[in-house]
């Protein structure tokens, strides 16, 4: 799990005083169909709240589509003070996404992408499911460990990992389905997009660390 004090170790290690990151939707959600499906339920959607919100990519896009509240809810100052430049209409909340001060069965659409890899996936599920008004959405974005890919980082545990601040890489997607399944969920629609890097990525990355 990420503490307040690690969540802004590790904006201010990687982006410094700001959160640079494309404005495109495909930066955050890979797949168009997915994308689609959010659009469709975000239009009549009342609130809308994005759990570890970064530098506001994610709700620029979804500003785009509906006319909804749109809450932020990070950690990180440096990339509070973006997404509130990027996203002045957004309410943003400094605070920990697996205890938020929102209430019970008042959100209409939860969003997270990359976040759950990082902190306690059970409980983070069920604060989602907590907030959650019946018959509302939650679209969440994970990694997937593929079993023939070179990984070069290794976490705290000494697990191989794609980014060495994950606490875990799912397996599979039957695993991550199963997970939310187990809190609740119905699975609406999931798929898993493939993101490649190119071969010299991890090699620049290495001899930037040395």
């Amino acid at each position: 799990m990420i503490s307040e004090a690690g969540t802004q170790y590790y904006f201010d290690k990687n982006y410094g005083k700001s959160f640079g990151s494309p404005k495109h939707i495909r930066f955050v959600i890979y797949d168009e169909e997915i994308w689609g499906l959010c659009v469709k339920h975000l239009k009549s959607a009342r609130i809308v709240v994005d759990f570890g919100s970064g530098g506001g990519t994610l709700l620029y896009n979804v500003a785009k589509k509906t006319e909804a509240l749109l809450v932020g809810v990070e950690q990180a100052d440096h990339a509070i003070a973006q997404s509130l430049a990027l996203v002045p209409s957004m309410k943003a909340i400094k605070s920990d996404v697996l205890n938020t001060s929102l209430k019970q069965e008042s959100i209409d659409f939860a969003l997270s992408t990359m976040v759950i890899e990082h902190i306690d996936d059970n409980k983070f599920i069920s604060e989602i499911h907590r907030i959650l008004k019946p018959q509302g959405h939650f679209l969440v974005t994970s990694v997937i460990k593929s079993p023939s890919a070179w990984y070069f980082y290794k976490n705290e545990s000494g697990e191989t990992v794609l980014e060495p601040s994950h606490v875990r890489e799912y397996k599979s997607l039957s695993e991550f389905e199963n997970l939310i399944q187990s809190h609740g969920f119905s699975i609406v629609k999931s798929k898993t997009p493939r993101i490649r890097f190119p071969l010299l990525d991890p090699f620049i990355k290495m001899l930037v660390k040395v």
